[in-house]
């Protein structure tokens, strides 16, 4: 799905991406608190996978029931397991989450009232021809510290999060596509970056 940017040029999108455990929900939440609407698009496709029908019943026909428990929960970690191995899976299930997420942020941004807004996005940068943005915010942080911080929250081994890692697109590439960038090592300094960006953003919005 292409967005029809028509529907709400005045409003400037700003994409938040970053590599698995670079923290950047952390900022998303920061940036909340600075009153920036923020869409989180790997929540949402959690909730549609969850609520929308016609996906519900694609992945039972895909994956088998287990897929889901008995009172409809996503099973993340079976899922988990399938599309970290194997790329034709996880390129068949973007293929139908994606375009419902994109037309659940449509509907979403046109309830905003904002100078910009953020979408945050895991895989923005290797979407970014069905979810174009204005500018881009990458959100960096050191091997060892992604390793800790995704080990805790998935109770993963660390070779299994490095692979995970390998998977995604290096920071290096991402990089290249980044407007803004922050580091975020799990210190004080995330709140200073923060708001020193959006002043910035605030700023750049008004030159361009």
């Amino acid at each position: 799905m292409h967005f029809e940017r028509t529907q709400y040029e005045y409003m400037k999108i700003i994409g938040l991406t970053g590599g698995i455990g670079s923290g950047k929900t952390t900022i998303a939440n920061l940036f909340e608190f600075l009153n920036i609407p923020v869409y989180y698009s790997d929540v949402r496709a959690r909730f549609l996978m969850e609520n929308d029908p016609i996906i519900i019943n694609s992945m039972k026909e895909h994956f088998g029931n287990q897929v889901y428990s008995d009172t409809g929960i996503l099973n993340r970690k079976f899922l988990g397991e399938i599309i970290f191995k194997f790329d034709a899976e996880r390129t068949w299930i973007n293929a139908i989450v994606h375009p419902a997420v994109g037309i659940d942020f449509s509907h979403w941004i046109l309830n905003q009232q904002s100078k910009f807004v953020l979408k945050e996005s895991a895989l923005l940068i290797e979407t970014l021809s069905i979810q174009p943005v204005d500018k881009i915010i990458l959100v960096i942080a050191s091997l060892p510290i992604r390793i800790q911080r995704v080990s805790k929250r998935d109770q993963l081994s660390e070779a299994e999060v490095k692979r995970r890692i390998r998977i995604q697109i290096s920071d290096e590439e991402r990089i290249k596509f980044a407007n803004y960038i922050i580091t975020n090592d799990g210190n004080k300094s995330i709140i200073q970056q923060t708001l020193k960006l959006y002043k910035t953003i605030l700023s750049d919005l008004t030159n361009d």
